[in-house]
């Protein structure tokens, strides 16, 4: 499998404060037979203007130019234009350890579809590694895959409900293009927020062979200004789409109770998430009876309906147990305490880290 080609793909969209150092950590690494695809998804910074001075650097690199579609087709550009016979994902604000290819291509077993490792978490002040599924190398097939749907619908009702990254990232893996192609597993279009998760969702579904190595050679950025913790009062409009798509994979073919139990937990914790960034964001500046007005609204969705806390609250962590309990009481006054004491929390820890 050495000389087998790998296709890494680049979804480039306002990136130049950190796009070098991503596609030079590309550009050395150990395992030489690689083509590099920038799809620059219509950037309006300096983005577009890199990715081509970066093309004349190294004769592996492809550059596309494209109008503004969104991550999720920037991906499925770079899959339908790769000649690999293996698919990499890297995030143009992160940056790979020079052996990360090397190491899973070495590691690889025949009929293997995917293989994913873990990460490095990088701030700006700190780093931190993340061990994504346990210390031991792992094959997951029909018999055991369901631990991997379980950690992407929700980690927290997992044994890794600790850990702040579920597998759902399309990230630190390789994925056999052939079995993407064979079994049309694109990123779904239009779907602004966990597209990367109902990806993997559905490439686990379709996988007879999964491999999981225990080495930190991914480095994941997280940025605390990401569009991510943006306020948004259309959070309507950019969540129920993505639970609609979550409601299709579990109840559209065969799952377990377990998995069904993990689709109501995901359900709730993304109400949380609703609120968070919308009507109880710092930036709404309506008065608290208006926000807890517009939760009520969000609670009254019909994919918000009908979830029994008694299913599934046993097995989750103590945090998310006390966020479904006044879930399930319909107490919004409770989530948005909960809501305001988390932030301030966080603050608080910000200015003790930056004295």
């Amino acid at each position: 499998m050495s000389k087998e080609k790998i296709s890494v793909i680049v979804p480039v969209y306002n990136a130049e404060k950190y796009l070098e150092k991503c596609v030079n950590s590309i550009i050395i690494q150990t395992y030489r037979n690689i083509e590099i695809l920038l799809i620059d998804d219509g950037s309006t910074d300096s983005s577009s203007k890199i990715c081509d001075l970066l093309a004349k650097k190294d004769s592996r690199i492809k550059v596309f130019h494209l109008q503004n579609e969104g991550v999720s087709h920037a991906r499925n550009i770079g899959i339908e234009n790769s000649l690999g016979t293996w698919v990499c994902f890297v995030d143009s604000d992160d940056w790979l350890e020079e052996n990360m290819i090397e190491t899973l291509v070495s590691k690889l077993e025949e009929d293997t579809e995917i293989i994913m490792t873990n990460c490095v978490v990088e701030y700006d002040s700190k780093n931190f590694k993340v061990n994504i599924l346990g210390d031991k190398e792992k094959k997951y097939d029909y018999k055991n895959k369901d631990e991997l749907i379980m950690n992407i619908l929700c980690r927290q009702m997992t044994s890794n409900r600790k850990k702040i990254i579920n597998i759902g990232a399309p990230w630190g893996k390789l994925y056999n293009r052939k079995f993407l192609i064979d079994n049309q597993l694109m990123f779904i279009y239009g779907i602004k927020r966990m597209q990367d998760n109902l990806f993997n969702l559905y490439c686990i579904k379709k996988a007879k062979k999964i491999l999981y190595v225990n080495d930190y050679i991914y480095h994941y950025r997280i940025n605390d200004s990401s569009a991510c913790y943006k306020y948004n009062n259309k959070v309507t409009e950019v969540f129920v789409p993505v639970l609609n798509e979550f409601h299709k994979f579990v109840f559209s073919s065969e799952n377990s109770d377990e998995i069904k139990s993990a689709y109501y937990c995901r359900t709730v914790l993304i109400f949380a998430e609703m609120l968070k960034i919308g009507p109880f964001h710092y930036k709404n500046k309506k008065s608290i009876f208006d926000k807890l007005k517009e939760a009520k609204k969000i609670r009254k969705l019909e994919i918000f309906e009908n979830i029994d806390e008694k299913k599934y609250r046993k097995t989750c962590n103590k945090k998310t147990k006390i966020l479904l309990h006044f879930y399930n009481k319909k107490n919004y006054s409770f989530l948005y305490i909960l809501n305001w004491l988390n932030e301030y929390t966080k603050k608080m820890a910000g200015r003790i880290n930056n004295k």
